[in-house]
């Protein structure tokens, strides 16, 4: 047993493109790789999907199962929604996604500006950040705590849990992997056992995400304490991340974004793009739970950001690395601007 991410990454491509992907250019390494072959058998039933067509006929029929057969993030527990399907996944789905609907988060836009105004006032009299830890992972994180109604000073706390879940070495022990993620689970269902204790004792289930899915219920059922603590665990995650894979066929999103028979040009930057039918978020039954939320907070982000910054540069001599375990990101992103 080991590290999901790290196993997913090493089964998705070749051994001489994980430095690539991970240097300051890797759209060329992943178009080059989807321009082979629209499916690639990495071992004997382990195919990674690089072409929309493909992905697209895989993740929306109702015949092939999501991760329902993974051995989730850490534990061998399946994960509510993520790690099941059919009926089942069904079930939860109508559950929480009205929790994430446009109409329901729309409101927040006014919650992340202000968040973000907050955030961009302790660096913005400096000329000079590290943007990802001062405002893209900060931003969204403080968000999502915000909708489940826990204190922003807990983020630390929640960011550990995240950071022991999934990031690992490819290389790191696997035991030791596995030491990690089954503490940080551990964390987190200690957490919010001892939160769905203290509400449910008290009668009041509190006016949040977290009271509103202790106390709701689908086709007359309500959601068990063990489903709860199930929810949340995957809800931190995804809340502060986002992880997305399959068993037989594995999908390489960012390889899939770049399918010249659906974009034109893929390899060029268009911020204007039309249409655009990216699966940033997945596609499909598996399709992101907070696909919505996702979308309005890097509008607002965006419109926050360049009212107060409208010009900036990354700092000269800074070589981007790009980390390709979970979420693809560059996690050291050094700008400077005139102040």
């Amino acid at each position: 047993m080991c590290d999901a991410n790290a196993v997913l990454v090493n089964a998705m491509y070749p051994p001489e493109m994980i430095g690539q992907i991970m240097g300051t250019d890797p759209q060329p390494v992943l178009d080059a790789y989807a321009r082979q072959c629209p499916m690639h058998e990495r071992a004997p039933g382990w195919y990674t999907v690089t072409r929309m067509q493909e992905c697209v006929e895989i993740n929306r029929h109702r015949g092939v199962a999501g991760n329902g057969s993974t051995r989730g993030m850490g534990g061998d527990e399946k994960l509510i929604p993520l790690d099941i399907d059919g009926e089942m996944h069904t079930h939860f789905r109508k559950l929480i996604d009205p929790v994430f609907a446009p109409k329901r988060i729309a409101p927040l836009a006014e919650r992340i500006a202000a968040q973000a105004g907050t955030l961009i006032d302790q660096f913005v009299a400096n000329g000079e950040t590290e943007l990802f830890s001062s405002f893209c992972q900060p931003l969204p994180s403080l968000i999502f705590l915000s909708i489940l109604g826990l204190p922003a000073d807990e983020l630390p706390f929640f960011l550990e849990i995240k950071e022991g879940i999934l990031r690992h070495d490819p290389l790191a022990d696997p035991d030791e992997v596995d030491r990690q993620q089954e503490v940080a689970r551990l964390q987190c269902s200690n957490y919010f056992g001892k939160l769905y204790d203290e509400r449910t004792a008290s009668g009041d289930l509190g006016d949040d995400l977290l009271g509103w899915l202790i106390g709701s219920s689908v086709d007359g059922h309500q959601l068990t304490r063990e489903q709860f603590l199930n929810i949340m665990l995957l809800m931190i995650v995804g809340g502060l991340d986002t992880v997305s894979a399959s068993l037989s066929c594995i999908m390489s999103w960012p390889a899939i974004n770049l399918d010249p028979e659906t974009f034109v040009n893929p390899l060029e930057v268009d911020l204007q793009r039309s249409p655009n039918p990216h699966v940033v978020f997945a596609t499909g039954w598996h399709r992101c739970l907070g696909s919505h939320l996702a979308r309005l907070e890097l509008r607002v982000a965006m419109e926050e950001f360049h009212k107060r910054i409208p010009e900036y540069a990354v700092k000269p001599g800074t070589e981007l690395q790009y980390v390709p375990l979970g979420v693809r990101q560059v996690m050291n992103l050094p700008i400077e601007w005139s102040a």
